[in-house]
């Protein structure tokens, strides 16, 4: 007997139904939508950031553009986002209409590629920023962020968006593979 004074058989306490609660695994589901769709929110942010980041500066005559598509790094980082972005919306969608355990296991098999891709993504684009900020003394390599102060600001605020994103992600795999042993 519970303690409200309504008896629960065997069944239905090991289904997780406790008063007419629903089931800890719905629970599980609303959370790995909200973690998807943080990392959703994330990863637009981190490509908006970067795909209107540009800056111009003149010195006498000259105009020097800096670019996030002048960096192949930048390019994949760019890329990398914009898969993420639109493949979590629709993962969390999905996830919350159907919680059939095939499209569960799929949706966590691709979280962990995407959550891969983000990272790497992200981390390729953070050694050439570190870069542009430090510069490489041996091959003569100068540190470009003290001119193009604003667009390093940006890319380090795109930069922080993704791997917030990756976080999001990488967590939510943690729950869809504990939710689901199985999947991987």
């Amino acid at each position: 007997m519970s303690s409200t004074g309504t008896t629960l058989s065997a069944s239905e306490g090991d289904k997780g139904f406790r008063n007419g609660a629903a089931p800890a695994k719905s629970k599980s589901h609303s959370t790995i939508a909200l973690l998807r769709l943080l990392a959703f929110a994330a990863t637009l942010s981190a490509f908006v950031t970067m795909i209107t980041n540009k800056q111009k500066i003149t010195i006498g005559p000259f105009t020097r553009w800096s670019k996030w598509h002048y960096s192949d790094a930048f390019m994949w980082f760019v890329v990398a986002n914009c898969i993420a972005f639109i493949y979590l919306l629709f993962a969390a969608i999905l996830g919350l209409i159907s919680h059939s355990p095939m499209l569960v296991k799929h949706l966590v098999i691709l979280d962990l590629i995407v959550s891969y891709m983000l990272f790497s993504a992200a981390s390729a684009a953070t050694a050439v920023a570190y870069i542009g900020k430090n510069g490489i003394s041996q091959p003569g390599w100068t540190a470009i962020c003290g001119v193009f102060e604003r667009y390093c600001h940006h890319v380090a605020g795109a930069l922080v968006a993704c791997f917030l994103g990756w976080l999001f992600l990488t967590i939510a795999v943690f729950l869809g593979m504990r939710r689901s042993p199985a999947a991987v």
